[in-house]
């Protein structure tokens, strides 16, 4: 790790840093040098001569040791670090027992230091040990990250134990100490639901769907300290049923999941307690205890099962391994050792929190809740944290879908009347049961005192493991009403961290106190009482609110502009959470970076890193586009987008600039909204930025470009500098630019990655302007892009390719005709053709002949620009009449066949919007005017040119025929002239031949200016007759009249 310039850091897996202060003869130095550490010996020199190094050894001048604070553990593991964070002032260790240490004021510490008594350099290790006088400084704080948000939380004799999320409805589910379960609906509820549920601490909430063969149950689960476990229907938050087969507290449930669950083992859950059973039970039509696999050899550390060979792997804290199969409840052995070790590893995960963790689920799903259970630590347990991982692209596209409603009603009409109907019947239903619930809970506690746990023994091999009502090993009570009760006093306040993050991934989370009193009780084994559940109709499940747009919230800017906070609650109806919430991040390896809150609340995340704030402001403004659409909903959607893109960096002090090497990521994405709002944020960003600001980030990221560089660092560099080039030209340099497009050729030449070349395709395009210097072959560039523009798939490279090709022909049309005009002709049999999706450098492509498809295809690219950008083409018609006659060639029966169609059309185009081409449908003759007075007469039957007609010493600014083909009108407005041609069917004009004008009119002159415009729009000629014909020029009133 490195704090400065000269200071740097080596860790051991320990834990223990050794700091170490560059002296300042070495820093200016270009000797390489050895860095070895006192208690290193020095290796044997090596026989080739190397050159002497001028400080051979640097002792270390600090030592960070967090041993004294971290306890005396047998377990090195607890001890070992597993993650490091190095800022200009602290130093964060993390290690395996959940304790943070921090170091404060390294530096200031190792200047002062240094001043006492500098280290002393010799040229041999032991003068080096020897003079070493090395302080040991231990950290400034120690303690769990979890108490780094208790200065933040209401006092309250109620903790919160256990967490969950309910992803379908995005509602918070709270275990506390108190047995109470409290269900708030996120982001924010004044009227949370609250349950007694257990007597003492709830340990452990989980959520389950069991689907059967004719409906689908939503249940919670709840196990606590009372050694009890229990199931909830969420539709009617009524009891359905109570297990008491534990005789211990049960401290986990797993829920098995993925692909390998069998038939027999679906709709089932597991628990384990301190008595070290491990307990399944079935969530069928009639629940029950499938199996009791136990006891064990020890404590339960975790379940994993081999699902093919049915057999269940519990690995206990003594290190053994204990294989029961799951069918018959027996145990086949329990293994100590490498080999349990390996049969362990071998297992797969039982629970989908596993998946989870292993960021297996967060990619999949829009909304993902993963809570990191409480743990003992030397003050007490710490509170569960609860994340929430937001993956944006699947939370835009369930935003979208959600949002496919009636349009009689706007999005928020229909969740105003959906929350008041939840409302009322939220109350209707509590003021029935209330006098029921207050009997049952009654009756419960004095069952509850009668119970007594029953211990159970290990049973005989070959004996059932399944239990039955009635025999004794337990109890399991179905309920027919629900023990609710909700409390107007019960607030949950906690904090929350997360974001949303990498390729489109993110977390919130939550932790807090939930006010209320409890009670404890006893234990039991009770009895089974069935009943049976109603479920809801299909509308009144149905929910019209979509968790997507709640979960919307918490990323909105809330706090910055008490404005948009006005508008925000009024017209889109959300409100900020009354959680305290802090964000982080999720990188590849799993790792979760969590900014630590603040008082000052949760808008340190655009002043905090630069990825952090790309990929807030990233998300924001995507899903705010997606709601913009609906309803009423615009104003707001605009405003917020508005917020977070230009308003936030003036007004935030410390803003952190966005990632501009994140933004590009999505340069090119998929997704419309999410790629509009990646370049919008990324130009912003780039505009705030001064001139010198843009040369250093050019010349910063155009180190990127070289041949020792990563391949995926050179790519984005490529695209960073794309980017700067095609906005802000001046940025770059002149050597760097031709780097740029240089790379930039090279990508859309050779890369194999299909998202990649359509952004060099873009860029190139987008900034030809600036690339066009330093391209040594452009026609090979316009064949590269024409070959990769009429391809099948992927379409997106095809349209972005034709697209490019569109900028360049406007740009340079000469080159652009010519690069495709020329390939028009009949095709020489040596000459090879290759395949059109294969990369090649421009020199080869430019050696490639056109297959007579793709010459059509090419009139069919040369026709979408004269639409586009007539204007473009002006000064090169006659190279473009060119390319239409040899496509026509009658000697080339299959080339003319295949362009016949393409011609016909691009002709209809070319007098359609140039006023300087006429057309003779019978005598298939084609007149265009040149620039420089001339006019070419070319028939279409021949493909042959027919006549060179000189009389203009200005540009040709309109063209008729007359009925019968014989006569030629042309007009040029610089020279306020009309002459009239007399055109003959003879053979001599093939030969060359050119005729003279034989009748000139002078017309009165234009004191306009002569522009494109002027030429292409104001005028025309349309012959009315035999012998009379309209100069028609739009600045006049009416038309001119000549008659012949």
């Amino acid at each position: 790790m490195f704090l400065n310039d000269h200071i740097f850091g080596i860790w051991g897996e320990s834990g223990t840093a050794h700091i170490y202060m560059v002296p300042e003869e070495m820093k200016n130095t270009s000797e390489v040098h050895s860095l070895v550490s006192p208690r290193s010996s020095p290796r044997a020199s090596s026989k080739r001569p190397r050159k002497k190094p001028v400080f051979s050894f640097l002792a270390p001048t600090l030592t960070l040791d967090h041993e004294t604070v971290s306890g005396n553990s047998s377990d090195f593991m607890n001890r070992k670090y597993s993650s490091i964070w190095v800022d200009v002032e602290d130093i964060l260790l993390g290690c395996g027992n959940g304790i943070v240490h921090r170091w404060s004021n390294i530096v200031q510490t190792l200047e002062e230091e240094q001043k006492k008594d500098a280290p002393v350099f010799g040229s041999d290790a032991e003068s080096v040990k020897s003079a070493i006088n090395t302080l040991v400084l231990p950290p400034n704080n120690s303690g769990f990250l979890t108490s780094a948000w208790d200065h933040l939380l209401p006092p309250s004799p109620v903790r919160i134990t256990s967490s969950t999320l309910l992803e379908t409805s995005f509602k918070f589910v709270t275990g506390h100490s108190d047995g109470t379960v409290q269900i708030r609906q996120l982001p924010k509820d004044n009227t949370p639901i609250t349950i007694n549920a257990h007597k003492g601490p709830v340990t452990c909430l989980h959520h389950v769907t069991s689907t059967n063969a004719w409906d689908s149950y939503s249940y919670l689960i709840t196990a606590g300290n009372d050694f009890y476990v229990k199931v909830w229907n969420l539709v009617n938050m009524k009891l359905v049923i109570r297990f008491a087969y534990h005789s211990g507290p049960v401290s986990s449930i797993f829920i098995p999941s993925g692909d390998n669950v069998s038939k027999n083992w679906k709709n089932t859950f597991f628990s384990t307690s301190l008595d070290r059973n491990v307990i399944a039970y079935s969530l069928s039509s009639s629940p029950k205890v499938k199996q009791i696999f136990g006891p064990n050899p020890d404590r339960i550390l975790d379940v994993r099962w081999v699902p093919d060979q049915d057999y269940l792997i519990v690995r206990c804290i003594d290190g053994s391994t204990s294989i029961w199969e799951m069918s018959t409840g027996l145990l086949e052995q329990s293994i100590y050792g490498k080999t349990g070790d390996d049969i362990y590893k071998n297992a797969l995960p039982l629970s989908e929190s596993y998946k989870q963790n292993q960021l297996k689920q967060i990619y999949k799903q829009a909304i993902t809740g993963v809570s990191i259970p409480s743990s003992s630590s030397l003050s007490g347990p710490t509170p569960p944290i609860q994340c929430i991982f937001f993956n944006i692209r699947s939370l835009y596209s369930d935003l979208h879908n959600s949002l496919e409603i009636p349009e009689v009603e706007n999005l928020t009409q229909l969740r105003n009347r959906e929350l008041e109907r939840e409302r009322e019947e939220r109350e209707r239903e509590r003021l029935e049961k209330e006098q029921e619930t207050e009997r049952q809970r009654e009756e419960l506690e004095a069952k509850d005192s009668a119970d007594v746990p029953i211990l159970m023994g290990r049973q005989k091999r070959g004996l059932s493991r399944t239990l039955q009502p009635g025999h004794g090993h337990g109890s399991t009570e179905n309920y027919g009403h629900g023990s609710i009760e909700n409390h107007g006093h019960g607030s949950t306040g906690g904090h929350s961290h997360g974001s949303t993050g990498g390729h489109s991934h993110g977390s919130t989370g939550g932790r807090g106190s939930t006010g209320g009193r409890g009670s404890t009780g006893g234990h039991g084994q009770g009895e089974e009482r069935a009943i049976s559940e109603q479920q809801p109709s299909e509308g009144e499940s149905r929910v019209i609110h979509s968790p997507a747009f709640l979960a919307y919230s918490f990323l909105l800017p809330w706090a910055h502009d008490k404005q948009l906070d006005k508008i925000l609650e009024n017209e889109l109806r959300l409100a900020p959470s009354d959680m305290v919430i802090t964000f982080g991040l999720t990188g590849h390896n799993g790792r979760m970076s969590i900014m630590v809150p603040r008082a000052d609340g949760l808008n340190k995340r655009w002043t905090t890193s630069e990825t952090l704030t790309a990929l807030h402001t990233l998300s924001v403004a995507s899903l705010s586009k997606a709601l913009w659409t609906v309803g009423d909903n615009a104003n707001a959607c605009i405003q917020v987008v508005s917020h977070v893109i230009s308003e936030i960096p003036v007004i935030s002090a410390n803003y952190v600039n966005p990632s501009l090497s994140f933004l590009v990521r999505y340069w090119h994405d998929q997704t419309d909204d999410v790629m509009h709002s990646a370049r919008s944020i990324f130009i912003s960003a780039v505009d705030r930025l001064s001139y010198q600001q843009c040369l250093d980030l050019a010349a910063s990221w155009g180190m990127f470009l070289s041949k020792s560089v990563d391949k995926k660092s050179k790519s984005l560099a490529v695209l960073v500098l794309g980017i700067l080039g095609s906005e802000k030209a001046d940025s770059l340099d002149p050597v760097l630019s031709k780097r740029v497009a240089n790379a930039i050729l090279e990508i859309i030449f050779h890369e194999s990655n299909v998202q990649l070349r359509i952004a060099a395709i873009e860029l190139l395009g987008k900034g030809f302007q600036t690339w066009f210097k330093y391209i040594t072959d452009v026609s090979g560039v316009v064949l590269k892009l024409f070959k990769l523009s009429v391809i099948t798939e992927p379409k997106a490279l095809a349209l972005c390719s034709h697209h490019a090709l569109m900028i360049i022909g406007t740009l340079e049309p000469m080159q652009f005709l010519q690069a495709l005009g020329n390939k028009i002709r009949n095709p020489t049999p040596s000459s090879p053709t290759k395949n059109s999706g294969s990369g090649s450098s421009s020199s080869s492509t430019t050696t490639e002949e056109m297959t007579p498809m793709e010459q059509s295809k090419a009139l069919v690219t040369i026709s979408a620009l004269v639409k586009k950008h007539p204007a473009s083409l002006l000064s090169s018609l006659p190279i473009l009449v060119e390319a239409i006659v040899r496509s026509l060639d009658p000697h080339v029966p299959y080339l003319r066949n295949a362009c016949l169609k393409a011609a016909t059309n691009l002709v209809h185009e070319l007098v359609l919007r140039f006023p300087m081409v006429a057309f003779h449908q019978e005598s298939q003759r084609l007149a265009v005017g040149d620039k420089k007075g001339p006019l070419y007469i070319y028939d279409l039957i021949s493909a042959t040119r027919w006549y060179t007609l000189e009389g203009h010493k200005a540009q040709v600014s309109a063209l008729a025929f007359s009925g019968d083909g014989k006569i030629l009108a042309s007009y040029a407005i610089a020279e306020s002239r009309v002459a009239l041609w007399k055109i003959s069917n003879s053979f001599f004009g093939i030969l060359g031949a050119s005729s003279s004008c034989y009748k000139a009119v002078v017309v009165s002159p234009t004191h306009r200016a002569i522009t494109t415009a002027l030429l292409l729009e104001a005028t025309k000629m349309q012959w009315i007759g035999p012998r009379d014909f309209l100069l028609i020029r739009t600045w006049e009133e009416e038309a001119t009249r000549i008659s012949i």
